[in-house]
């Protein structure tokens, strides 16, 4: 019976030893409590109590500069990523700003021109010249029928005849003219003076004289009061006639924007063109 009171007494002294022992040296909060509030039961000193929680105390003092430095260090680092972005968004109102005065510093592109001329004007130009120039040609495909009306058999009215004259393309104040319808050969390049040449567009007859189509001819450029005149120098075949090119019933053809190439003009391969002879007069 003793041996078991004094194992019983021996685990006793053993445990208060032992949670003495943990109390001193490790923070367990059930033990700390249980130790404080039993302190005379385990034989525990007040002072003992006094000391560790002195200890804690200083540990959680020790403790707070380290959490002041993270937290300060976590505001600088909140402060720069604040400054980056407002560095980067000044950067961007920047690049904005240079992009447009580079724009505005960039030169007006001008308007293509053609000959010297804005490009819907000179096309609206080329259109109503070749609406007239369509108008002449078919006023003088009409003359050039007129023209070419056969001579019609004398009439006789009591055994007397009166012969009927054809229809004549004179005017009052100008002489016959006989039409010619013809094509700038290949495309030239001319100055004052300078010999041109043209094709017929079509079989005519003039005065008898059958002048077959693609047949060439020459002609001399005068240019002068804003039109350029070709005046007929030889057409084989066809000798004693004078004539020039007319445009609109009248003669020479108005300078344009389009046909002026350098200090010279121009004209294309083709280019429909009306002449008018007449018989030359010694």
């Amino acid at each position: 019976m003793k041996k078991y009171i004094i194992i019983s007494i021996g685990s006793i002294a053993a445990s208060i030893f032992l949670i003495v022992v943990l109390y001193k040296n490790v923070d367990i909060p059930v033990l700390d409590a249980i130790v404080e509030n039993t302190t005379e039961a385990l034989g525990i000193k007040p002072t003992m109590v006094a000391e560790k929680q002195e200890r804690k105390a200083q540990q959680a003092e020790n403790l707070q500069p380290t959490d002041n430095r993270i937290t300060e260090q976590l505001q600088r680092a909140a402060a720069e990523k604040r400054r980056d972005d407002s560095l980067a968004a000044v950067q961007l109102k920047l690049d904005s700003i240079a992009q447009a005065s580079l724009a505005a510093k960039q030169p007006e592109q001008p308007k293509k021109k053609l000959f010297n001329a804005e490009v819907d004007k000179e096309l609206a130009r080329q259109l109503e010249e070749e609406k007239l120039r369509a108008q002449a040609q078919r006023i003088a495909d009409s003359l050039a029928k007129v023209a070419a009306v056969p001579e019609k058999p004398k009439r006789k009215l009591f055994n007397a005849h009166i012969e009927e004259q054809p229809i004549s393309t004179t005017t009052s104040s100008g002489p016959q003219l006989s039409y010619l319808e013809a094509k700038a050969h290949g495309a030239q390049r001319f100055t004052d003076n300078e010999v041109v040449n043209f094709r017929i567009s079509k079989p005519t007859t003039i005065n008898g004289v059958e002048l077959p189509a693609n047949l060439v001819f020459t002609t001399k450029a005068n240019v002068f009061d804003g039109k350029v005149h070709f005046v007929i120098q030889r057409i084989e075949n066809l000798s004693g006639y004078k004539g020039e090119n007319y445009h609109n019933g009248t003669q020479g053809l108005m300078l344009t924007a389009s046909m002026k190439n350098g200090d010279g003009y121009v004209i294309s391969d083709g280019q429909p063109f009306t002449f008018g002879l007449q018989k030359a007069t010694n």
